[in-house]
């Protein structure tokens, strides 16, 4: 190897270290430029299929969104991140119960996941299921204290 050449996963991480940097910039074109290399270097990469999902998501490419959440699933069955990137999909989507279905396995996966409970009580308040609300906007409060967008929706 030679002198500053980076090895193939510390490559994958630094591309997904710079496409997010792109993404927080809106500079969508270059940061799916980054993900898609990393996913050539590195075709079972879970971290470049969900980045690249929300990318595709909030691109509106919901398809190929859905896609990249499905292959991250396969590849890591236990990513919680994974299944919340997909909930968060089916929510736009109008599946509700399928997004429901991907909350519960986030949190199964990851008790202390606050986002996953922020957005499931979201829902189960969307749907006029109250208890359910309170319980997980709560938890979610109580998981980030500091969120203001949960403080105020209690």
């Amino acid at each position: 190897m030679l002198p500053g050449q980076l090895q193939p996963s510390q490559s994958v991480a630094a591309l997904l270290r710079q496409g997010q940097a792109y993404l927080d910039q809106q500079r969508s074109d270059e940061a799916l430029a980054c993900f898609n290399h990393a996913i050539r270097l590195e075709p079972n990469s879970v971290a470049a299929y969900v980045k690249r999902g929300v990318l595709y998501q909030q691109r509106g490419q919901l398809n190929r969104a859905l896609a990249d959440f499905n292959r991250a699933i396969r590849l890591a069955p236990t990513f919680a991140l994974a299944y919340y990137s997909r909930g968060m999909l089916y929510t736009r989507q109008g599946h509700f119960y399928l997004a429901l279905a991907d909350f519960d396995e986030a949190l199964r996966l990851h008790p202390s996941f606050a986002a996953a409970y922020n957005n499931r009580g979201l829902l189960y308040l969307q749907q006029g299921q109250l208890t359910s609300a309170l319980a997980d906007l709560e938890q979610a409060q109580y998981l980030q204290p500091a969120n203001q967008a949960i403080a105020k929706i209690l």
